[in-house]
């Protein structure tokens, strides 16, 4: 009777050991899925803050672009400015020299 009991109490033993192991295999199992989502939402907002630092500049270097642009335009309409005062005082120094 004692070896019966020992036996019963061995297998339950058993049982016992090999529900733990596997529910510690389980959640072995569901911490490094977790690990892996956790990196996954860390690549994914990583490569979603990549896009916006690009997007980003891509923005500022229109603005400059559009700066630099802006800036030609008035040098230009200066020097047209300039070259057409230019011309009026040509044109009246001729026409005073052309009186004397």
């Amino acid at each position: 009777r004692d070896a019966r009991q020992s036996a019963n109490a061995a297998a339950w033993d058993s049982k016992v050991d090999a529900k733990e192991r596997q529910r510690q295999q389980e959640v072995k199992e569901k911490q490094a899925e977790n690990e892996r989502r956790r990196k996954d939402e860390e690549l994914r907002e990583a490569e979603e803050e990549r896009r916006r630092s690009a997007k980003m500049a891509a923005e500022a270097e229109q603005r400059r672009q559009k700066a630099r642009e802006a800036a030609q335009k008035r040098r230009e309409a200066e020097e047209r400015k300039q070259a057409q005062k230019w011309c009026q005082e040509e044109k009246r120094r001729q026409q005073s020299e052309k009186r004397q």
